[in-house]
């Protein structure tokens, strides 16, 4: 397949190569060399990226829709409002790149290095996280709605104003995370010390210790002698 002067197939060397505007769907280039390469508006809807080689690539407005871009390389490309609707991005590395407002509703995003990422309201609804490496991201008003984050790393990531109602954040690391102004509500909160010096606003705060109210007073009662033992031990109030 020949566009733009381009041979397109797969282990194609197209390092900087301009695409910007080509029609590559379902083309195959798994394990193609796409460094720097300007693919500004291309549609490469279900086109084949496994383990393709994308860093600093220039992606905006480019049509990913049913890519399968698993272990593809995407560090610091540039993904901004970029269609990635019913994507395969598992064990993708998206380390610093611009995924800002990007859409992302309902992706596998596995095991993604998603480090530094730019995900500023990005649409995360519904995906799949778990034991993604989110640590210092900016997910500033990201909708994260009913995602599965179970096992992420999300240390230090800027989470203020995102919408996270319904999320799973069961065993997650939020240690440093800014969780101000974000919606928690529904959510599974981590409560062990993957949440030590995240930060919250007083609502939010208010908010934790009803719910850890309500827990304490449905606990067996078995469970709250030991825990008021525990606590004595320790010169702990409860």
């Amino acid at each position: 397949m020949i566009v733009n002067k381009y041979k397109i197939e797969a282990y194609a060397s197209l390092c900087n190569a301009d695409l910007s505007g080509m029609d590559l769907s379902g083309a195959n280039l798994n394990n193609a060399d796409l460094r720097c390469a300007d693919l500004d508006g291309a549609n490469l809807h279900n086109a084949d990226l496994r383990c393709a080689d994308l860093d600093g690539a220039d992606l905006y407005g480019a049509n990913l829709r049913g890519a399968d871009l698993r272990s593809a390389q995407l560090r610091q490309a540039s993904l901004h409002d970029t269609d990635l609707h019913d994507a395969d991005l598992r064990n993708a590395n998206l380390n610093g790149a611009d995924l800002d407002g990007a859409d992302l509703h309902g992706l596998n995003l596995r095991n993604a290095d998603l480090r530094s990422a730019q995900l500023h309201r990005a649409d995360l609804r519904d995906t799949d996280l778990r034991g993604a490496n989110l640590s210092n991201a900016d997910l500033r008003c990201a909708d994260l709605g009913s995602a599965d984050l179970h096992g992420a790393d999300l240390r230090g990531a800027d989470l203020h104003g995102a919408n996270l109602r319904g999320a799973d954040l069961g065993g997650a690391d939020l240690r440093d995370a800014d969780l101000r102004g974000a919606n928690l509500n529904f959510s599974c909160w981590p409560l062990w010390c993957g949440s030590k010096g995240v930060k919250l606003d007083q609502y939010q705060i208010d908010q934790l210790c009803l719910h850890l109210r309500w827990a304490w007073r449905r606990a067996p009662r078995e469970v709250r002698i030991r825990a008021e033992r525990a606590a004595t031990k320790r010169n702990v109030k409860l």
